[in-house]
């Protein structure tokens, strides 16, 4: 497992090879345009005229800026972006992206626990190698 490192993209679980590099450009692109054109706007010309139908139609699209925010922020870390710079994109504190980002994953990873045959121990030890293998593969770019 150490010479892959998995990463969550909504429901799909992609495997990404740890060797070359050009994957992460790859990536970011195929997420870019899959995210792009499955997004809409809201026309405020063509909202229901009955608030309760307005509230939907908003939360539906926040959700949908959620995700495509989401998907930017993983793509822009797989390309390197450092927590600072995509703070600074966001309009809000390196520390604010990170937290955003992690709640995320963590819950996740967190729904995955039961799943699994591993112990605590074992788990953050394949963690911690991943990190590990991660922060080496961009040191090396």
């Amino acid at each position: 497992m150490s010479a892959r490192v998995m990463r969550v993209f909504g429901p799909v679980l992609v495997a990404v090879s740890d060797v070359g590099l050009g994957w992460g450009s790859a990536l970011t692109s195929v997420l870019c345009q899959g995210t792009m054109t499955s997004m809409s706007l809201i026309a405020t010309d063509s909202l229901p005229v009955e608030p309760l139908d307005v509230l939907r139609e908003v939360a539906r699209s926040e959700a949908q800026l959620d995700e495509l925010r989401w998907k930017q922020i993983a793509a822009a870390r797989d390309a390197g972006a450092s927590w600072a710079a995509i703070g600074e994109s966001l309009g809000v504190s390196r520390q604010s992206a990170w937290e955003y980002f992690t709640r995320r994953v963590t819950t996740e990873l967190a729904a995955n626990v039961e799943n699994s045959d591993l112990s605590e121990d074992e788990a953050m030890a394949i963690a911690v190698e991943e990190v590990r293998t991660v922060r080496r593969s961009r040191r090396a770019r």
